[in-house]
């Protein structure tokens, strides 16, 4: 089996979560989704809004892409157009806090 079918199959296999089961989240969540995404930005919006202590950040690019996934990269990429530095001070805030 491929990894295009292997995801495939899991996006075909996936449940839902209730809202309920989503507001229950209690660790800190980043949710980054590119705006050519698998999901929309308003579902993504919405998702973040029931999840307390969530931050949200849509970013340019489709699945993967915006945060190097090696399959979307193109001969010319640099690594400036990757968000890491979104995740680096997500991270930081979250340690700075304990």
């Amino acid at each position: 089996m491929t990894i295009n079918q292997k995801c495939a199959e899991r996006v075909i296999n996936l449940q839902d979560f209730t809202d309920e089961q989503i507001k229950s989240i209690t660790a800190p969540v980043l949710i980054i989704n590119g705006e050519q995404g698998v999901a929309t930005s308003e579902h993504i919006l919405a998702m973040s809004k029931l999840i307390p202590n969530c931050k949200l950040a849509i970013v340019t690019g489709g699945h993967g892409a915006y945060i190097g996934e090696i399959a979307t990269l193109n001969h010319d990429y640099k690594t400036s157009y990757f968000n890491i530095p979104i995740i680096e001070r997500f991270l930081d805030e979250k340690q700075n806090d304990n």
